[in-house]
């Protein structure tokens, strides 16, 4: 008789797996997934904000409402998706830049010290 894990998944259903790595791997596939999630809608925020200041830059406000409205539409899905699927990369670049950060806050706090 082997040992099964069970853990309970973000939607509230319980999953049960037969090794370890397996419940490790869900457990990283719906942390991922959440975080794209997120950075999906940093992405469409900030898609819809680029895409109307490059309106106003451009001068295309004698475009009609309807063309210039769906240049902020596309923008906001275009941000959403890229932000999405650079979800971990830009998670990892985020962790990296803190972890400079606090070595930099440390190495500053040694070498004040000596």
């Amino acid at each position: 008789m082997s040992t099964r894990y069970g853990r309970r998944a973000a939607d509230g259903t319980l999953e049960y797996h037969d090794s370890k790595e397996t419940l490790i791997a869900a457990e990283r596939r719906e942390s991922s997934e959440s975080r794209a999630g997120f950075f999906g809608l940093i992405g469409l925020l900030l898609g819809g904000v680029l895409a109307y200041v490059a309106i106003l830059k451009l001068d295309v406000m004698d475009w009609p409402k309807w063309l210039r409205l769906s240049c902020i539409v596309l923008g906001a899905g275009v941000g959403a998706f890229t932000l999405s699927k650079l979800a971990d990369l830009i998670w990892s670049l985020i962790q990296f830049l803190i972890g400079i950060a606090v070595l930099y806050g440390i190495g500053s706090i040694l070498w004040k010290a000596l």
